[in-house]
């Protein structure tokens, strides 16, 4: 049976509250860790960590770890870990981080980590948001039993202002989004690299904000019928797919992987499948060959080098 987080008395300085049997918040309880850097760490064959409250950490740099059945499983409670360089990881050997209500870790460089065993690395079917600063979300998916997604978003995830990276890799799909992702202004990374699913699958909204963004979706290509938006600065596409894709202001890029594109308007058509594609400049290869983007057809070699026609 899990420990009651709430018997562990937090002071203002560095605490370190570990539990071999697992950490609970049970529903209503409100937990401060008080100022300092803390860590809490839960281990279990269920859970590492349940939260059905508030998970106060304050500012500092902090630090939640579960290990367990699920690493990580916050339902419907609430995580907030202040300002500071905060890390949050949950490993699983269902799945990582099990998210149904908000993760909140401040301003500051941040990291979330999920990975897990026969299912999800991160499943978000609520709110993470990571504040203003360089932050890291990476989701691993190892499909012991099964093809599943290194990060699913049935919710909203905002990392803030800030060069921030977003890495999904799954035995399914690298990244499921059925939701919002919003990365903010800065130099963002989203990359998703799947398995016998697509890199990145969309039904929902990616929005990379201003800067020079990469969207990476090469290992798998993309699929869904959502949008993503790359806005102002000089952004790079990589992969196929389905999918409404804008480059908005600057110089944009398209480039695919090995394979042959007809390119008319603002389509992109390859083996039967459509890319909608608006306000990008260059098009080619992923390794080389690359071309103002016009009407023609792109072929790309098995080195990832496009020819133009």
């Amino acid at each position: 049976m899990a420990n009651n987080l709430k018997s562990f008395k937090f002071t203002n300085k560095a605490d370190t509250a570990i539990s071999v049997t697992g950490w609970e918040a049970p529903e209503g309880v409100v937990i401060n860790a008080l100022a300092g850097n803390d860590i809490i760490k839960g281990t279990s064959t269920y859970s590492g960590i349940s939260n059905y409250g508030t998970i106060n950490t304050g500012d500092g740099n902090d630090r939640i770890t579960g290990t367990g059945g699920t690493g990580i499983y916050n339902d419907d409670g609430t995580i907030n870990t202040g300002d500071g360089d905060d890390i949050i990881k949950g490993t699983g050997t269902g799945s990582g981080i099990l998210n149904y209500g908000t993760i909140n870790t401040g301003d500051g460089n941040d990291r979330i980590t999920g990975t897990g065993g026969d299912f999800y690395g991160i499943f978000n079917y609520g709110t993470i948001i990571t504040g203003n600063g360089n932050d890291i979300i990476k989701g691993t998916g190892t499909g012991g039993t099964g093809d599943f997604d290194g990060i699913e978003n049935d919710g909203t995830i905002k990392t803030g202002d800030g060069n921030d990276i977003i890495k999904g890799t799954g035995t399914g799909s690298g990244i499921s989004n059925y939701g919002t992702i919003n990365t903010g202004d800065g130099n963002d990374r989203i990359t998703g690299t799947g398995g016998t699913g697509s890199g990145i699958s969309n039904y929902g909204t990616i929005n990379t904000g201003d800067g020079n963004d990469i969207v990476d979706a090469l290992e798998g290509g993309f699929d869904g019928d959502g949008t993503t938006y790359l806005d102002a600065g000089n952004d790079t596409l990589k992969g196929f797919g389905t999918g409404n894709f804008y480059g908005g202001a600057g110089t944009d890029k398209l480039f695919f992987g090995e394979g042959t594109y007809v390119i008319s308007g603002s389509t992109v058509v390859s083996d039967g499948e459509t890319m909608k594609v608006f306000e990008f400049e260059k098009i080619g290869g992923a390794n080389g060959g690359h071309f103002d983007f016009q009407n023609g057809t792109l072929t790309v070699n098995a080195a990832g080098v496009g020819t133009f026609a």
